[in-house]
């Protein structure tokens, strides 16, 4: 058997855009147990500094809805407090995601925390820092709960006064939004505050902070009062994938039996943003798949190295969402390995299948494997 060693396997570890993602890191010990009523502070180290443009933690308590906040720069890492879990709520979920200055992005696997009367109910489960007080800037997609479920009010808050109309980097509202906010019992906003308080920033601070509405308002004017006509009303639909995916690698002297098979297990979430419009166009949907990838069997030895069993990578796709509600589709690729996407919306979920597909081409040797993987996203 002819020894050749090279690896072409390890191309997958492509994170968001070429230039800018592969630089983005995040280090960070996932959290297992919160204290209910207590504000939860999450840390990582982002990398390299002058590389991170923006980040955030998205989470998901008792709803589909999902939630962020912006994590925020301190002693050389990054932090950010979510709103107090109530003792109703068993458990939530997050992740943290970074954004480049040049627009790539990367993102942890979805980590789900569980929610305790005190520190001692946590039971091995790593225990996540708590703050004692904090004033949390909640953002959402339009047209949410100004609260998530299982969430308190309490410390949350509008944005800074010093953001712009249209908000600032982190999301905070212009003064114009903060003034006239009226705080509910218990030091947190109340709901129609929040709604309020948005409404008051103009529709420059849609998306922020928890947008007004669902659809966007365009005005026209031809003489007389501006009229309003439906502007595209922005979901966001998330579920996880799992499932195994069988390469093989063919060296290219005429030979067709495979000279080594790599099992992976993929696992990871989408999340389809659909704009939809009163007319059914989805132009401006997109979608975001992170993706794991874990080796977990290897047979065959024409590699001199790689593809060891536990190995794992990582690749994050951002594709454009084409088609219509009916026929929802997506196609993305980094090197070597793609990803598709074939749906439909019915009834508030969209089901379908996407399909992760490793083909590469080297002067020695092609790899292929497939698996469709069926997701319900919600």
């Amino acid at each position: 058997m002819k020894s050749h060693p090279v690896s072409v396997f390890g191309v997958l570890v492509i994170l968001g855009s070429a230039v800018d993602a592969q630089t983005l890191n995040i280090d960070h010990q996932p959290v297992g147990c919160a204290v209910a009523d207590k504000f939860p502070r999450l840390e990582a180290r982002l990398g390299p500094v002058d590389a991170v443009a923006t980040a955030k933690v998205v989470f998901q308590g008792d709803s589909a809805e999902w939630y962020w906040v912006a994590l925020k720069p301190e002693a050389g890492a990054y932090f950010g407090v979510l709103p107090k879990p109530k003792k109703s709520l068993k458990a939530f979920r997050y992740y943290l995601e970074v954004t480049g200055k040049a627009l790539g992005t990367n993102r942890t696997p979805d980590y789900t925390v569980a929610v305790v009367d005190s520190s001692g109910g946590c039971q091995g489960r790593i225990a996540g820092g708590t703050a004692a007080s904090a004033s949390v800037l909640l953002q959402g997609p339009a047209g949410v709960a100004a609260i998530p479920p299982g969430f308190a009010s309490t410390g949350v808050v509008a944005g800074s006064a010093a953001g712009s109309a249209a908000g600032s980097s982190t999301g905070g509202l212009g003064a114009a939004g903060v003034a006239g906010a009226t705080v509910a019992a218990g030091g947190g906003l109340s709901g129609a505050a929040v709604a309020g308080i948005v409404v008051g920033a103009g529709a420059a601070a849609a998306g922020v902070a928890i947008a007004a509405s669902k659809g966007g308002e365009n005005s026209s004017s031809s003489g007389g009062s501006p009229t309003p006509t439906p502007g595209p009303s922005s979901t966001s639909y998330t579920g996880p994938f799992s499932g195994q995916q069988t390469v093989r690698f063919v060296w290219d002297d005429g030979n067709t039996v495979a000279c080594q098979t790599v099992t992976k297990a993929l696992s990871g979430t989408i999340r389809i943003n659909l704009n939809q419009s009163s007319g059914g166009s989805i132009t401006g949907s997109t979608a975001n798949v992170p993706v794991t990838f874990s080796v977990i069997g290897n047979t065959g030895g024409c590699f001199a190295s790689g593809h060891k069993v536990g190995d794992t990578s990582t690749a994050t796709y951002n594709p454009t969402v084409t088609g219509s509600v009916g026929n929802l589709a997506f196609s993305s690729a980094n090197t070597g390995e793609f990803v598709d996407f074939s749906g439909a919306l019915n009834g508030g979920v969209i089901t379908g299948i996407v399909t992760f597909t490793n083909t590469a081409r080297t002067d020695q040797a092609t790899q292929s494997g497939s698996v469709s993987i069926p997701v319900t996203l919600r």
